[in-house]
């Protein structure tokens, strides 16, 4: 199985504030070469985004706002393939593993899965993704996934 680890903001848009809708949109063009990665790859994604708190419960006064076949949903009405499959997310913290940094919450992930052929990092931040080995493609948070940032992590899947 190939793995992307997804962060969504700084990789399918570009962060820009929308006020109307009081958030950032998805960019079409990043969605694009979000696309071919996934059909180049057929890789399976796992949130790392904080998007991935709209999935999480914390306790009766906090519910979860969706589940993740809700978010995949979400992410096909802005152009995202049909292909796509989101297989679960990192937890929150992994204090029990030294931290709260993402790619401390990769590496646990990691542990629990099977036959992890390839896996790659999609992120705008560092945080500690690359201190903690994993094969990584930083995208510029201003413009997203680019052509190129997707075929390097086409090239670290294969």
């Amino acid at each position: 199985m190939k793995l992307i680890f997804l962060d969504i903001d700084g990789v399918l848009n570009d962060r820009t504030f929308h006020e109307a809708a009081q958030s950032s949109t998805i960019k079409p063009e990043c969605v694009a070469h979000f696309n071919h990665l996934i059909h180049e790859t057929g890789a399976v994604v796992v949130l790392t985004s904080s998007w991935r708190y709209l999935t999480m419960e914390d306790g009766p006064e906090y519910p979860a706002l969706m589940t993740l076949a809700g978010l995949r949903y979400l992410l096909r009405t802005h152009g995202v393939t049909s292909k796509l499959q989101i297989i679960g997310h990192t937890e929150r913290d992994c204090v029990e593993h030294g931290g709260k940094n993402r790619g401390q919450q990769i590496a646990h992930y990691l542990e629990t899965c099977e036959d992890v052929e390839a896996y790659v990092v999609l992120d705008d931040n560092a945080f500690d993704i690359a201190e903690c080995g994993h094969p990584f493609v930083q995208t510029d948070g201003r413009v997203g996934l680019t052509v190129a940032d997707a075929d390097r992590a086409i090239s670290l899947l294969r």
